[in-house]
């Protein structure tokens, strides 16, 4: 799909912004419309969340702050009239790509969209889709590289199109190094309404930068459903390791802890719910 809204997002960066090199604009920008969005969630984070889109008003001057804004205006247009076709778009991918300032020589490519959704229509099983669904009421996706968003959202339209509402029965886990990425499919993951939950971090090391809620996975409780859903199967392997005589304790968890596995020290920034610190 190609939309008049891409090209004209396109066309602001390049003709609006021209005191900065475009790379640095779609960074700003999609850095800027992240932090926009999870300012009205994250409220123990709203000091630091306005400080940093302050820094955003120092640099820009009134023109450019009002082509930012004028470019979130048509992303959401622009997404909209790709649900209304009943598709799932990576728009900002798209828009990284047609601007040309993805990095060839470090290898950066973004998984062409018919390619996405051909394997996950392939892989895509109703039949167990639908078995897990009615035994814990969704599915989780886990996404260690997920680039702009291209292949959860593939796999959303993929469980749409089988009958399945993957608004309230679909959650996403998907982390990348990249902080652009990681803004990207945080955008996307928001304003196409899924539950999920965003790392900027290195799976690798299991270093962890920053974890994004977006509005629907905090609107609907998904972060209690999951906790829930995470110690019943806990509790439910455990009672299935006593079989025998065979006596195991179930996993721990270490949701609480801001050390990951190697044990490095990790700045998060993540949202913090009552209770549950």
């Amino acid at each position: 799909m190609n939309n008049k809204y891409e090209n004209e997002i396109m066309k602001i960066m390049r003709n609006k912004f021209l005191r900065f090199p475009i790379f640095d604009v779609f960074h700003d920008f999609v850095s800027w419309t992240t932090l926009s969005i999870r300012q009205a969630l994250e409220v123990n984070n709203a000091k630091g969340i306005e400080s940093r889109m302050q820094d955003f008003c120092q640099k820009y001057d009134e023109k450019e702050r009002r082509a930012m804004v004028e470019m979130y205006a048509l992303l959401v247009e622009a997404m909209d009239y790709a649900a209304r076709l009943g598709e799932y778009t990576d728009i900002l991918s798209r828009i990284f790509q047609g601007l040309e300032i993805h990095s060839k020589s470090a290898g950066q490519f973004f998984t062409p969209w018919h390619i996405a959704y051909f394997s996950a229509k392939i892989t895509f099983q109703p039949e167990e889709v639908k078995k897990k669904i009615e035994e814990q009421g969704y599915i989780t996706a886990y996404e260690p590289t997920v680039g702009g968003g291209t292949m959860i959202l593939a796999l959303a339209q993929v469980m749409q199109e089988a009958g399945f509402a993957p608004q309230k029965e679909l959650l996403i886990y998907a982390t990348d190094i990249d902080y652009r990425c990681a803004c990207m499919t945080y955008i996307h993951a928001s304003l196409y309404a899924l539950p999920a939950v965003i790392q900027h971090g290195n799976e690798l090391t299991q270093e962890i930068f920053g974890r994004w809620f977006t509005p629907v996975y905090v609107c609907d409780l998904w972060l209690f459903r999951d906790k829930f859903m995470r110690e019943r199967r806990h509790r439910d392997e455990a009672k299935m390791a006593t079989v025998g005589g065979i006596s195991k304790s179930p996993p721990r968890t270490n949701s609480g802890t801001k050390e990951n596995k190697r044990g490095n020290k990790a700045v998060v920034e993540q949202l913090v719910l009552p209770g549950l610190q």
